[in-house]
């Protein structure tokens, strides 16, 4: 299975016409920029992330479905050269429109949009007029999208399970897409440009979780990769899943603490999924570390004050 899904590359799609259009004074023409694009291998790992924007994760599993290398060279592949030509066109077409009208024309059946809904009395009711102001949203939403052409959520562009370049009213045939676009013309859309998780990445984080097999607590010192966590823990180092399991786990069951396994597996998940999403700082991401450390603890240092006198299992 790849780790490349197709929303991933389309999002990266998108970040590389934003660069075209951006640079379009660099062209004589963009659309033949784009068909004579061309780079060095030796810079391409620089170039992506300083221009295109791809993030450490990208580099390693996205960019052989996006560029092919031809001797020391690399350029986009066929079909994603046409996806990024066709693209442009598209957003060239629609420069056309009176973009300021459409935007508060939008915005406006929006809000009526989202007051219905939560005002709504009757559901039968409610339906019937939510599926009437969806449809004239959407038909703004596709013309506000070729504009825009913005950066959505992965997890939300798989629920949809359409690309909104393929089918764009389908895509904004839903209430949390057309949300989505307001927050992208309202300025609170994702920033193409972020790297996201990459400021964290690979960097030393010290936590400290108490056993009572010492009576102490211990350093475990813990990487975020762009696979999951490297943990070091008495010397010795481990890589462990996005959720803790392998190497955190193995040290933990090893030293006998005892912990609640299945949500400790779920706030490591969650918070490596933040820290990847999000310019989380090292040190947020350090703090959030230790409080489930702290939680562990608490767990371990509780384990056998709180169990009945008479079992002793512990």
């Amino acid at each position: 299975m790849s780790k490349c899904s197709k929303e991933r590359v389309r999002n990266l799609i998108i970040k590389i016409v934003k660069h075209f259009l951006e640079s379009e004074k660099l062209f004589e023409d963009i659309e033949t920029g784009i068909q004579e694009f061309t780079l060095n291998v030796e810079d391409e790992k620089e170039f992506l992330k300083n221009n295109f924007f791809f993030k450490e994760y990208d580099y390693k599993y996205c960019k052989d479905q996006i560029f092919m290398q031809i001797d020391d060279r690399i350029e986009f592949n066929p079909k994603i050269k046409g996806e990024i030509i066709k693209i442009v066109k598209k957003h060239f077409e629609f420069t056309k429109i009176n973009i300021n009208e459409k935007v508060e024309e939008y915005k406006r059946k929006f809000e009526e949009l989202k007051h219905e809904i939560m005002n709504v009395n009757n559901v039968e009711k409610g339906e019937k007029k939510f599926e009437v102001m969806i449809n004239e949203l959407k038909q703004i939403a596709v013309q506000l999208h070729w504009y825009y052409l913005p950066i959505y959520s992965e997890i939300i562009l798989k629920n949809r399970g359409v690309l909104p370049e393929d089918d764009p009213k389908e895509y904004y045939n839903h209430y949390h897409t057309l949300e989505d676009l307001f927050f992208e013309i309202d300025g609170q859309g994702i920033d193409y440009k972020s790297l996201e998780g990459d400021c964290n990445l690979n960097k030393k984080i010290e936590i400290k979780i108490f056993a009572r097999r010492w009576g102490h607590e211990d350093i475990y010192i813990f990487k975020r990769t762009i696979e999951g966590w490297e943990v070091s823990f008495m010397g010795e180092r481990k890589e462990c899943d996005r959720n803790g399991e392998g190497g955190f786990f193995d040290f933990l069951k090893k030293d006998f603490v005892f912990f609640p396994e299945e949500g400790v597996k779920h706030a490591v998940k969650i918070l490596w999924e933040e820290a990847d999403k999000t310019k989380m700082s090292i040190e947020e991401l350090q703090r959030k570390l230790q409080e489930i450390a702290d939680w562990i603890s608490d767990v371990e240092k509780n384990v056998v004050k709180k169990q009945p006198y008479w079992v002793n299992f512990y």
